[in-house]
This record gives C-alpha cells, structure tokens and sequence, in this order.
C-alpha cells in the first residue's frame, strides 16, 4: 500500500527511500537570525560608519564591516526515524550589505546582539538662531 505524502509536500517535506528500502523525510526549516565576525581577524583600530539613517550615523569601534555577517541558518534535515543524518550549511550576508539592501533594520540587528556606536547627525554644524 503506498504511502500519503501529500500534506508532508505542502510543509517542504520531501519523501524519498534510501538503498534499503526505508522511508527517508528531507525538509528545510529556518533558525533563528544571528551575528558572525570572521575569527582569526585583526582590526585595525579606528572608527568606521557602516550605516547612517535619515537621523543617525552607525559606526563599528574597529575597522569591521567586511567581516561582520548577518546569518540566515536553513538546514535542510534529512531524518530517518528520528535520527537528523545530514543538515546543511547557512546562508550569510555582510550586516552593512543587508542594511543598504533592507534585508534588515538597525533596530532588528540590535535585538539580536549587534555591537555599535550610535551618533546623531547634525545639520553642518550650523547652530541653529531663534526668528524673532
């Protein structure tokens, strides 16, 4: 008698048999949005912006942009019983190149652990006269 595989299909779970005949489940699921800094890295020591709003500029206390990433972990599970037998690599976005592609906010990345220093611009350093 053949299996319903048709609600594990509509939830990117996709039936298949191994060499033995047993039935194996492959899906993909999403974990939880995280920060990574390339390790093994030496930062020079200077202030860098690698983000400004319409309000604020965001800068890193290290020269860090390009070794700092916003991780997207898809596993893609393969399970025979209960048993994981392989899970995939993830998916990685340098944290300035999401921001300018609005992949996610300043806001977002913060609540996750993102380190910087805030600043608000200022209009050219002018100051500001009160019109009588």
């Amino acid at each position: 008698m053949a299996r319903d595989y048709s609600s594990k299909k509509d939830r990117g779970i996709t039936p298949k048999n191994d060499l033995k005949g047993n039935n194996i489940d492959t899906y993909r699921e999403r974990g939880p949005v995280y920060i990574k800094e390339d390790k093994d890295v030496v930062y020079a020591q200077m202030i860098e912006l690698f983000y400004e709003d319409e309000k604020n500029h965001y800068f890193f206390n290290c020269s860090k942009s390009n070794h700092v990433w916003l991780v997207f972990p898809i596993y893609e599970k393969t399970i025979m019983g209960e048993k994981i037998i392989d899970v995939d690599e993830t998916i990685k976005v340098l944290v300035k190149d999401a921001l300018a592609i609005s992949l996610t906010t300043i806001d977002e990345l913060e609540k996750i652990g993102l380190n910087f220093i805030k600043q608000p611009k200022q209009l050219d350093n002018k100051v500001l006269k009160k019109r009588n």
